[in-house]
């Protein structure tokens, strides 16, 4: 909620670009089911660019729960693949932890940190 304004611009961009992003309060339609549905978005995405602040980082819930599910994913894309980019939105103090979490998953590699 509180990333929204941030999310929705970053959406749009991308729209513009000529690419297909997804947002769930842009494309997910009345009565889908919001976990399942997103599960299904991130399993099948190309990329997945989790926004990260010093509010969401510290919340439970969403945020957490679908980047955890990315890191599940990345086990089933290729290390030559690039698959999570992580987009800083503020001077978050637990991109760390993102990081640590990709470099556990996959070692030391080439990453782009926005």
């Amino acid at each position: 909620e509180e990333d929204y304004p941030s999310a929705k611009r970053l959406y749009d961009y991308l729209k513009n670009a000529g690419l297909n992003p997804w947002l769930d309060k842009e494309n997910l339609r009345p009565g889908e089911n919001k976990e399942i549905t997103i599960r299904h978005v991130i399993k099948t995405c190309n990329y997945f660019i989790p926004l990260l602040s010093s509010i969401s980082t510290k919340k439970r819930g969403d945020v957490q729960k679908e980047l955890n599910f990315a890191l599940d994913v990345l086990d089933e894309i290729p290390e030559s693949d690039i698959f999570v980019i992580p987009v800083r939105l503020d001077d978050c103090e637990n991109i760390l932890m993102l990081i640590f979490l990709i470099i556990g998953k996959r070692g030391y590699k080439k990453y782009l940190f926005l």
